[in-house]
């Protein structure tokens, strides 16, 4: 996509009216505006935080599967499709 699609493609959701939705946007936004690197950590919920942290505790404990093994599931379910 080009900037210009992405911007219209975003207009389009914005003006569906979901109020949850512009207030995320206009969160990362500003975030991205007000440090220049987009850190989005300060606009997550603390549900989406806890998720993170506990998916890269399972990390750190080694429960966790490889990009390469997800990429093989992922080729054989599209095959079969």
């Amino acid at each position: 996509m080009t900037a210009l699609e992405y911007r219209n493609q975003a207009i389009k959701w914005l003006e569906s009216g979901d109020e949850n939705l512009a207030k995320t946007v206009y969160a990362f936004i500003k975030a991205y505006k007000d440090d220049g690197e987009g850190d989005w950590w300060s606009v997550i919920s603390d549900q989406e935080k806890e998720f993170i942290q506990a998916s890269l505790q399972q990390l750190d404990a080694g429960k966790g599967i490889s990009n390469s093994e997800v990429r093989k599931d992922i080729d054989v379910f599209l095959k079969k499709a």
